[in-house]
């Protein structure tokens, strides 16, 4: 590196006649501006590469940030900024923040845009199917191992395709095995271009939430577009007779209106449209019942008036029967009266 240093020097006392250099030491120093490249260095240090591409060793990076020193690059009359690469097999920023687009955000990465914060993965065009990863490393808790592992990662990329097929997914675990930075994490949720979300499986078959797997809710509402089948109370509403619904299951081996148990093992069933389905049920029932009551009804007053007939015959029968007793006794009166009458 010392070499380096004082070659970059030589070259720039070659350059710059004006500068003056002052050895010893081992150090060659200068108060002067040096430039590489170029006859008017613009900083302390300015490296010209080509033209509109000068390296700068700057005190303030950009006003904005005063006191900052940095690398810059920037055009030939230190106006405009110009692109600056790194290439290495690793990257080191010591204990400090590393912070884009502003100062002192206050995390170890910290991305400020002109809206909101960004944060850009790209990957080369130089194949098709390639995807953007963020992958997350974690050590074991309680265990002396402090190795770190591959956790989870979130995958962006096509799904097939062009436009439209566009999803992000969420990796997590490997199940349960060795996991590090040679095998790949098991996806577990998926976000599809068109905003359908899709837990346990890759494909939401059109739904705007498809899940493989129990859940569990403490609540769930389910809001119909169409209408709540208050409609069966209504006086245009045609309910079949019991009669009709008998021949129905007969034949069909389900309730009518009813999806059969096939159509629901190969379809599946909706939970909204199952309610409301059901909640029809139980109103065209309670139309049944209420007709049942009405005719029962109809009924106890008919054998109400038939038992209040049969005890106005019972006690008439009654009466008969008392008036046919003191019949008899008169009889017996008048046959005892008229031997009397015979004696005298």
């Amino acid at each position: 590196m010392k070499k380096i240093i004082l070659s970059l020097a030589l070259v720039a006392i070659t350059n710059v006649s004006y500068g003056q250099f002052t050895s010893g030491s081992g150090k060659t120093t200068t108060s002067d501006l040096v430039g590489i490249g170029t006859n008017n260095p613009l900083t302390a240090f300015d490296v010209k590469l080509a033209t509109n591409q000068h390296i700068q060793f700057a005190q303030h990076v950009n006003s904005a940030y005063t006191g900052a020193a940095g690398i810059v690059c920037i055009n030939d009359v230190n106006s405009a900024y110009t692109p600056l690469g790194f290439y290495a097999s690793n990257y080191y920023f010591g204990l400090g923040d590393v912070n884009i687009g502003a100062t002192n955000l206050g995390f170890k990465l910290g991305i400020k845009g002109s809206d909101m914060s960004t944060l850009g993965l790209s990957v080369p065009g130089s194949a098709q199917g390639e995807r953007s990863l963020v992958s997350f490393f974690s050590t074991f808790q309680g265990t002396p191992d402090n190795s770190p592992r591959r956790t989870s990662d979130i995958v962006a990329g096509f799904n097939g395709g062009a436009w439209g097929n566009e999803y992000m997914s969420f990796n997590v675990g490997h199940n349960g095995s060795a996991n590090d930075g040679s095998l790949p994490t098991l996806e577990k949720m998926r976000i599809t271009g068109n905003g359908n979300v899709a837990i346990g499986t890759t494909d939401p078959q059109g739904y705007k939430l498809a899940v493989k797997g129990n859940i569990i809710a403490e609540e769930i509402k389910v809001k119909l577009h169409a209408n709540w089948p208050d409609y069966v109370f209504k006086s245009t509403y045609q309910l079949r007779s019991l009669s009709e619904v008998a021949s129905y299951i007969k034949t069909n081996q389900h309730l009518p209106d009813v999806p059969s148990a096939a159509e629901v093992e190969k379809n599946g069933i909706n939970l909204g449209e199952s309610n409301a389905l059901l909640l029809k049920k139980i109103e065209e029932l309670t139309l049944y019942l209420i007709d049942k009551d009405n005719k029962d009804k109809i009924k106890d007053n008919m054998i109400q008036s038939q038992q209040n007939q049969i005890n106005q015959l019972k006690q008439q029968l009654d009466n008969q029967s008392q008036q046919q007793v003191q019949i008899v006794e008169l009889k017996k009166q008048i046959e005892q009266l008229t031997k009397l009458i015979k004696k005298k």
